[in-house]
């Protein structure tokens, strides 16, 4: 959080997008009612993806408040959220899907990055920026083969950045056809991760006819 969202946060406290209690954009306890992703289908590349609750109603909200309202602050109700159906694994590495440069730029910060970096301090588990993105292709739309054609060569692992045999955890703020993480794994296994698994705060609920996994 910044200075600026900090001292925003004292004279006007944020306000549950749900129930308006201060103090979150989601507290716990409508966090803890949100209906729960399945996902049918494996995403290649991974191990284990933990798909959160479903991307609708109140959980897109808090995903359009974070990234199109700049409330930077939702990142840590998300990252609670991530955290809450993780395991503690002592061999996790945790990462981010990057966001590209010009949403950034726009932006003033990478969800992503706020959010994984969350998540890795509330599991206990070291965090480190491990791809660069090299695309910036709106996917909005796009079918799960589509996707899958437009990630191919959308990541390259970061310059500097070491990680053989280590259990690789990507996270990211909506999962909607799975290409952009089983673009990432790709990237991962090919550059000496040991395992890839994902959690993500939102799952989108596909329509099976545009070729995408079911989410139940």
């Amino acid at each position: 959080m910044s200075i600026f969202e900090l001292i925003i946060s004292f004279v006007a406290p944020h306000e549950c997008l749900a129930c308006g209690v201060e103090g979150h954009l989601l507290c716990r306890c409508c966090a803890a009612a949100l209906p729960v992703a399945q996902l049918e289908q494996k995403i290649p590349g991974t191990q284990q993806v933990w798909p959160g609750v479903i991307y609708e109603g109140l959980a897109k909200s808090v995903v359009h408040a974070l990234k199109f309202e700049r409330a930077g602050a939702a990142a840590k109700d998300i990252a609670d959220s991530i955290a809450a159906d993780l395991p503690r694994q002592s061999d996790w590495l945790v990462t981010h899907l990057p966001t590209a440069p010009a949403r950034v730029r726009q932006r003033g910060y990478d969800q992503s990055r706020l959010i994984a970096r969350l998540v890795a301090d509330r599991i206990g588990a070291p965090y480190a920026p491990l791809l660069a993105r090299t695309t910036a292709v709106r996917q909005v739309g796009a079918t799960r083969a589509q996707r899958k054609q437009q990630m191919r060569t959308a990541f390259r692992p970061l310059r500097g950045q070491s990680f053989p045999q280590r259990h690789i955890l990507l996270i990211d703020d909506v999962l909607t056809t799975g290409a952009t993480i089983e673009a990432a794994a790709a990237v991962l296994l090919a550059a000496g991760a040991a395992r890839v698994s994902a959690a993500v705060f939102a799952a989108a609920p596909f329509n099976t006819s545009k070729n995408h996994p079911t989410l139940v």
